[in-house]
């Protein structure tokens, strides 16, 4: 087995890296789950691999980064949020009015997306990826 070294992992194209978090509340009497997503210019992460894993995710166009080892560095100038609700289809047109108010107001404020915990919402996972390829830049000790 080869030794796994830690790289710095940047997106190849800006606009690219995102965020999804999961958020729960309780509505008529059962949990609803949303997921917000928000998509940022540019994003730096560590990411530890071995021989294969790095030659094998320089080859993808799209990376789940939750499939390694990775710590989160920084993200900057969030230029879009997106926000559903987990099996919607379980609610009727009234329950989705009111989860969608409480989530993003009646003005359909983006802002609101970043005070849900301010409105009782409980944070979740937080998972990270790329719309595209990445770079990699060893790390030295």
């Amino acid at each position: 087995m080869t030794e796994s070294k830690r790289y710095s992992l940047e997106p190849t194209l800006s606009k690219s890296s995102y965020e999804e978090e999961k958020f729960t509340k309780s509505f008529f009497g059962k949990d609803v789950e949303i997921n917000v997503i928000s998509f940022y210019r540019w994003s730096e992460f560590e990411i530890t691999l071995n021989d294969k894993e790095k030659e094998d995710i320089l080859k993808k166009d799209e990376i789940n980064l939750d499939d390694y080892e990775i710590e989160f560095i920084s993200s900057n100038d969030c230029f879009k949020i997106d926000w559903d609700i987990v099996n919607e289809d379980q609610y009727n047109d009234k329950e989705i009015e009111i989860i969608s108010i409480d989530v993003i107001g009646s003005d359909d404020d983006e802002e609101s997306l970043y005070q849900l915990d301010e409105r009782g919402w409980s944070q979740g996972d937080v998972n990270y990826g790329l719309t595209c390829g990445c770079q990699l830049q060893e790390i030295k000790n």
